[in-house]
């Protein structure tokens, strides 16, 4: 469940995210739990984890897990980034296409059928979940369509790079994606700064909080917005269109180090 939309009439999904440390050199990550209902008994439930891997290349990886144990048993899909840490991509659990077959980016377009080697399967082929860009004081997020039942217009298994998710984004070729930005910033005189209104469920200030609105229908509302309460505590707020597995995600890579946005 934690890869599908959530349901259109479900609302707004209170969750927070709790930094942890684990392992020998006390490295970070995170976990996501839905909260209980406000003014029931009902507990709080663990919904994700993820753990940060370096890869040889410098880029971040996080594998995004059902377990807290995050035993690879229990992987559900992985993001990654490029160096620079100003764009990010989110998987489910399918295979590079690269380790399948040898695709040269800027090939003529192929079908993924005639890519693949015998014995291999285009639904082995790992699927583009979303695509998080981040520029100066602007980000933007790009998922794969999907209807009010949560299905998706289009399942996207990009073969060669200019199919990818982020190549699209730069062209403006967006058919069968959906694009949500960062909310700006209003000025408010009393307090003499820039502000976004959480609502009452943010309690500190850092560049880690922020709002996503639809691109092309602000009116939704926020789509997704997180922000900090403790030193190792978020608050986690979403809707539909959006999984837990993509809202997660997306939250990640906002908390990511990002050594250049130009």
């Amino acid at each position: 469940m934690v890869m599908r939309p959530v349901p259109l009439d479900a609302g707004i999904v209170r969750c927070y995210v709790k930094q942890v440390y684990r392992g020998f050199f006390n490295t970070y990550g995170y976990e996501l739990y839905l909260q209980g209902r406000i003014g029931t008994d009902e507990s709080d439930r663990f919904l994700l984890a993820s753990k940060k891997q370096m890869r040889k290349n410098m880029t971040g990886n996080y594998g995004i897990y059902s377990s807290p144990a995050c035993d690879e048993a229990s992987r559900v899909g992985r993001m990654g980034s490029n160096f620079l840490g100003t764009v990010f991509t989110l998987y489910d659990n399918g295979r590079d296409p690269q380790k399948v077959a040898k695709i040269r980016d800027g090939a003529p377009a192929a079908t993924p059928e005639s890519n693949l080697g015998p014995g291999d399967n285009v639904l082995q082929i790992r699927e583009e979940l979303g695509c998080c860009t981040y520029e100066a004081n602007r980000t933007s997020v790009c998922i794969p369509d999907v209807d009010e039942a949560g299905r998706h217009s289009k399942i996207v298994r990009p073969m060669s790079q200019r199919d990818r998710i982020v190549s699209r984004m730069s062209t403006g070729e967006l058919t069968d994606l959906v694009k949500f930005v960062n909310r700006e910033p209003v000025f408010r005189e009393d307090l003499g700064a820039y502000c976004l209104d959480f609502g009452g469920r943010v309690s500190m200030a850092s560049v880690k909080n922020f709002q996503l609105i639809s691109a092309d229908d602000p009116s939704m509302g926020n789509v997704l917005q997180f922000g900090r309460v403790a030193d190792d505590m978020f608050t986690m707020d979403f809707q539909w269109p959006l999984s837990p597995f993509q809202a997660f995600a997306i939250c990640l890579s906002s908390c990511d180090t990002k050594l250049a946005c130009v």
